[in-house]
């Protein structure tokens, strides 16, 4: 006897296949290749560097030492490193992670279809949309945004928790709690997304109260949309307020003008009014969720175009990149398309049968499928460069590797031109980078201002030219150069080429390179342990001025036995600090910034 599927459970199994299928390609987890996507040399190096050095708040690997799980989310950083201690191959630990997120996506997506109260069989189709939809696809083939992965269905389950929070009565506080738990998570896995998240949830807001029947009620809905924010920051308090502390740093169009403020809150807030408002008169959605779903799309598609302002249309817009609104984008254009029923096409989409033609799931799946082809062979068309260096690398040369791994003592490596690989040098070679992937991360001042983008890829030679003239101030004792074109910056230069490997040629810098000085100079040792640098010398002089050449940030502490060390930064950036008497001394230097904080908040205590 033959058991007959249904329609609804054939379209979800052929989504997740299709999910598998493409999680499978993006993180490679049945190779040893590193996983697919730009970010993945962003994200990659911190975990094999928890998997390295074990929990630590300091990242000395870049950009000479920062606050990594501060300056980043460090939820999926620790969900990762979870697995590497139940001696899983850290690389392997990553994919493992970033699959499981990617196969949990659609089926948390087709929860909140459901909630949304649409039948069994449309929810599968527009998990199958949102499956295929150009922007899900690229965000792990192409863009590799681990964190963005990670944190998906910690978004649209919050989501899902605050639609039950409107309208269910029964259970109101529990879907309440359980929505600022999910908003806390996706604050603790991606801050950017959390960002997103509140933007969704004032367009849900916004178009709400413009409702005549919950007017009555507005009081009662300000309190929850701000109840589950308040209780979500909250619950990632301990990540949040550090990052919000030291904004500062990573923040870079942080301004204290509230002025521009006050216009980006209310040109959003009046840019949702009016698409409310256009939506409902030429659209004339049968229900509330079918408004919502409609204006949110509108305004993504705009905020997504890359043609606005950001900065005077959202707060702190500047930050934002454009496309991670074409990358949530797919959540409201997917579940619309199964919905246009719901929607009046006016006369003339009454006249040319517009509902009925739109209204069909494999013309749609037609579609996505062509776009994604066209988006392909564009970017391999337009940007062959870019995908062979930054999207999917070859593996550095094993000569290189070696030579540097090889070398004794302690440098920096400065990369000029070199594929995005160079970014996992250090766990390979276990000798620290002056650049990084990205300087959100950066503090050292004047590594910060040379560039918005990495040194690596930083166009003006000037700057180039001014870290190689001042290679000992910055600790630079290698240079990997990957264009033929810029050899002519070493000239007359203390660098001597010491390696040619394919189109790679290798600098090694003629001075002594150090990363602990003395004034006056004495011999020095010292050992770099989890977040703290253990120093030991011996000196003649009464009083010994120490320069590490570790970028600064509030939260270092400086300890000979039990007396605390006054640590300051030097003109550089660098941590400096007075020694007094004379023999031997053993300072550890130890980095707390929850120390630091409830040291300025509760002087008293600590």
């Amino acid at each position: 006897m033959k058991v007959k599927v249904s329609r609804e459970k054939k379209i979800l199994l052929a989504t997740l296949t299709i999910n598998f299928i493409l999680a499978v390609l993006a993180t490679k987890i049945f190779s040893d290749g590193y996983p697919l996507g730009m970010d993945t040399f962003s994200h990659l190096p911190k975990t094999l560097y928890l998997s390295t050095h074990g929990f630590t708040q300091w990242f000395f690997d870049w950009y000479c030492g920062f606050p990594y799980l501060i300056s980043y989310a460090p939820l999926a950083y620790i969900l990762t490193y979870s697995l590497s201690i139940f001696n899983i191959n850290p690389l392997l630990s990553y994919k493992l992670t970033e699959t499981i997120f990617l196969m949990l996506t659609p089926i948390v997506f087709y929860k909140l279809v459901k909630t949304l109260g649409f039948s069994g069989e449309k929810a599968a189709y527009a998990t199958l949309f949102f499956t295929v939809f150009p922007s899900t696809i690229q965000n792990p083939i192409i863009f590799g945004r681990f964190t963005n992965i990670v944190s998906y269905p910690f978004f649209i389950l919050t989501l899902i928790f605050v639609f039950k929070t409107l309208n269910c009565k029964r259970s109101r506080w529990k879907n309440l709690f359980f929505a600022s738990i999910f908003f806390g998570l996706t604050v603790l896995t991606h801050h950017f997304s959390a960002y997103i998240l509140l933007l969704t949830m004032a367009i849900l807001f916004l178009t709400l109260i413009q409702e005549k029947t919950i007017q009555t009620k507005i009081l009662t809905v300000i309190a929850k949309f701000f109840g589950i924010a308040f209780l979500g920051c909250v619950f990632s308090g301990f990540w949040l307020l550090p990052f919000y502390l030291y904004r500062e740093y990573w923040v870079l169009t942080y301004t204290k003008e509230n002025f521009l403020l006050l216009v980006s809150i209310t040109l959003f807030v009046l840019m949702v009014v009016l698409v409310g408002i256009t939506v409902k008169k030429l659209f004339k959605p049968k229900n509330f969720n079918s408004l919502f779903v409609s204006v949110w799309m509108i305004i993504f598609i705009v905020l997504g175009s890359g043609l606005l302002p950001l900065k005077y249309f959202l707060p702190l817009g500047g930050e934002v990149d454009f496309l991670r609104f074409q990358l949530y984008l797919a959540i409201p254009s997917t579940i619309l398309l199964v919905n246009l029923k719901n929607y009046s096409f006016g006369r003339l989409g009454k006249k040319l049968s517009l509902q009925q033609k739109l209204d069909k799931p494999k013309i749609w799946i037609l579609v996505f499928l062509i776009l994604n082809v066209l988006t392909v062979g564009i970017l391999f068309q337009v940007f062959p460069v870019v995908l062979a260096e930054e999207v999917y690398p070859e593996d550095p040369p094993p000569q290189l590797i070696q030579y540097i791994k090889g070398e004794k003592g302690w440098g920096r490596i400065l990369p000029i031109d070199c594929p995005f690989w160079v970014y996992i040098l250090p766990y390979q070679t276990g000798k620290p980078l002056v650049d990084g992937w990205y300087p959100q991360g950066c503090i050292l001042p004047t590594l910060k201002s040379i560039t918005k983008k990495t040194i690596n890829h930083y166009s003006k030679e000037e700057a180039l030219k001014n870290l190689i003239a001042n290679s000992k101030t910055y600790g630079i004792k290698w240079v990997i150069v990957g264009n033929h074109s810029k050899l002519y910056l070493f000239n007359n230069s203390t660098f001597k080429k010491v390696l040619k490997v394919s189109r790679f040629t290798v600098y090694k810098n003629s001075l002594n390179i150090t990363y602990i000085e003395t004034n006056p100079k004495t011999k020095v040792k010292f050992w770099q342990k989890g977040d703290s640098i253990l120093i030991a010398f011996k000196t003649n002089n009464n009083k010994t001025r120490v320069l590490v050449r570790e970028a600064y940030f509030p939260g270092w502490f400086a300890y000979e036995k039990s007396e605390k060390i006054n640590v300051q930064k030097d003109g550089n950036g660098f941590i400096c600090f007075n020694v007094y008497g004379v023999g031997e001394h053993r300072i550890r230097l130890t980095f707390n910034p929850y120390k630091k904080i409830l040291g300025d908040s509760f002087p008293c205590i600590i």
